[in-house]
C-alpha cells in the first residue's frame, strides 16, 4: 500500500513538473512573440547595432571592471549602481534602452525586458552590451554616448582620460545630474564618491 501511494506521489510530481516546465516555456515564447512584435525596428537591426557599435577604450574598461571587481553586477540602472545584484551586469540595462528607444512604448517594463535581455546574453559580451550601452546613454547638455561627453565635460578623447574622469562617467550612468562634475550642487557627492573608490 505504501508503494502504490509513493509511486503515486512521484508521479503526480513528475506530470506536474512537465506541465510547469510546459507552461513557462510556452508563456515565454508568447511574451518573446509580442516583445518582437512591439519593436519599431526589427530585431536584427538592433542585433546588427551592437555588433557595430565602437568599442570603449581599455582605460574605461579598466576602470569600470576596477570599481566593480567586487560588486560588478547591475540589474537596473535606476538603482545604485553599487548594489551587489545577479546576473550580466548590462543585459537588462541594454534592454530597457532597445525598449523604451525603439519600441512602440507597449512593454516599456517587466517580463519582456527579462526576456530581451535574455535574448541579449546569448549573443553579445557584457563589453559589447556596456559598448552600446553607454554609446546611447543621455549624458544631458546634448551629448549622447561616452565618446560626446568625454569632449564636452573633460575637453579630451575617451581613450585619454585619466581614471577620476573616466570613472565621473561610468558614475554618470547611474545619475547625469547627481554626478554631474559642472553643477556645484553635484560636486560634493560626486568627490565624495570618488574619493570612496579611491580617485
Amino acid at each position: 500500500m505504501i508503494k502504490k501511494v509513493i509511486n503515486f506521489t512521484a508521479k503526480v510530481i513528475l506530470v506536474s513538473s512537465i506541465l510547469i516546465s510546459l507552461l513557462f516555456f510556452c508563456g515565454y515564447k508568447y511574451v518573446e512573440y509580442h516583445l518582437k512584435k512591439s519593436l519599431s525596428t526589427p530585431l536584427h537591426h538592433i542585433e546588427s547595432d551592437i555588433h557595430k557599435t565602437k568599442p570603449l577604450p581599455d582605460n574605461i574598461l579598466d576602470t569600470f571592471n576596477e570599481m566593480y571587481k567586487t560588486k560588478h553586477v547591475i540589474s537596473y540602472i535606476n538603482e545604485s549602481l553599487f548594489e551587489n545584484r545577479s546576473g550580466k551586469y548590462m543585459s537588462e540595462e541594454t534592454a530597457q534602452l532597445i525598449i523604451v528607444h525603439y519600441s512602440s512604448g507597449q512593454n516599456r517594463y517587466g517580463f519582456p525586458k527579462l526576456v530581451l535581455a535574455h535574448q541579449l546574453e546569448q549573443q553579445f559580451s557584457d563589453d559589447q552590451l556596456l559598448a552600446f550601452y553607454a554609446s546611447n546613454f543621455d549624458f544631458l547638455n546634448n551629448n549622447t554616448g561616452f565618446y560626446s561627453a568625454s569632449l564636452h565635460y573633460f575637453d579630451k578623447k575617451l581613450e585619454d582620460l585619466n581614471k577620476r574622469e573616466a570613472a565621473t562617467l561610468i558614475l554618470m550612468l547611474d545619475n547625469p545630474r547627481m554626478y554631474h562634475p559642472h553643477r556645484a550642487s553635484a560636486l560634493e557627492r560626486l568627490n565624495q564618491r570618488l574619493e570612496l573608490l579611491g580617485y
